[in-house]
């Protein structure tokens, strides 16, 4: 699955709703959780071990590891910049770290 079917699943999909007005309710959020779970379920993610996937976003955690046998672990985004590069940094020296933290 490319990233672009995936942005083609989830806009037929969101054409299903209508514009939330107000406080969502309930069954507006189970409603999503529901159009939501077989798309994640189909998105490539753990292919190392195959034994985790994107379900664990919209999950609570005791049903996912009940399910799954461990807690879906978010991945760490990394920074977009490198906090460690000093202000006073040479250009060459700040192009090197920056090139290294891409």
């Amino acid at each position: 699955m490319t990233p672009g079917d995936l942005a083609t699943i989830f806009a037929e999909t969101s054409e299903l709703f209508e514009p939330t007005v107000g406080q969502t309710t309930d069954s507006d959020l189970h409603r999503l959780r529901e159009a939501l779970f077989p798309i994640l379920l189909d998105v490539p993610y753990d292919t190392e071990n195959g034994i985790h996937n994107l379900v664990g976003i919209i999950t609570d955690d005791g049903d996912y590891s009940a399910s799954y046998g461990s807690s879906f672990v978010r991945p760490k985004r990394i920074a977009i910049y490198d906090a460690s590069i000093a202000a006073d940094a040479s250009a060459v020296v700040r192009a090197k770290a920056e090139a290294q933290w891409r």
